[in-house]
């Protein structure tokens, strides 16, 4: 009955304007943001000991640091703490092969949310990681760009890591 525009929380790309994709190296899973959905990230770190990849850690938690605990006991893991979004993010996703998003599912805002990450993981051409049955696995799943996996497991999750690595 009424016009209705949707506009989605597409994220000012300028802060990217110095972003360098990365050239050579271990692959490397990038997370950076607010440090939650613990579950999720502490599957990407058991992935990441079991297996030839990088895991990037990017943000802060005001309820937790069981995830930098878990980061500074691994040789393939840096948590890298609180950063600035407009004089780092470039130089964050420049150090990536993949983006990690796989949040917890059973959440109905994840079920339904798009988070800044997937425009993010586009522009920087980087493939994104997202948990199954949510909104947003459809719409990387549709585009290509991406895959989505289990936010519950992590076999899953390895799977696809390793498809992406090779």
């Amino acid at each position: 009955s009424e016009d209705i525009l949707f506009i989605p929380n597409i994220p000012d790309l300028t802060p990217f304007s110095t972003y360098k994709k990365k050239g050579h190296g271990k692959f490397t899973v990038g997370f950076f943001g607010v440090v939650r959905y613990f579950d999720q990230l502490k599957m990407l770190l058991e992935v990441a000991s079991e297996t030839n990849i990088n895991v990037i850690i990017a943000g802060f938690s005001e309820i937790n640091n069981e995830i930098e605990e878990i980061c500074n006991q691994m040789d393939n893991a840096k948590y890298l703490g609180k950063f600035n979004y407009d004089k780092d993010i470039a130089f964050l996703y420049g150090q990536c092969d993949c983006v990690f998003s796989v949040y917890d599912a059973n959440m109905k805002n994840v079920r339904v949310a798009l988070p800044n990450k997937l425009y993010e993981a586009i522009y920087c051409e980087l493939p994104i990681i997202v948990a199954k049955n949510t909104y947003l696995s459809k719409l990387v799943q549709d585009m290509g760009v991406g895959i989505a996996v289990s936010h519950k497991k992590k076999d899953e999750l390895k799977e696809a890591l390793m498809k992406l690595s090779t």
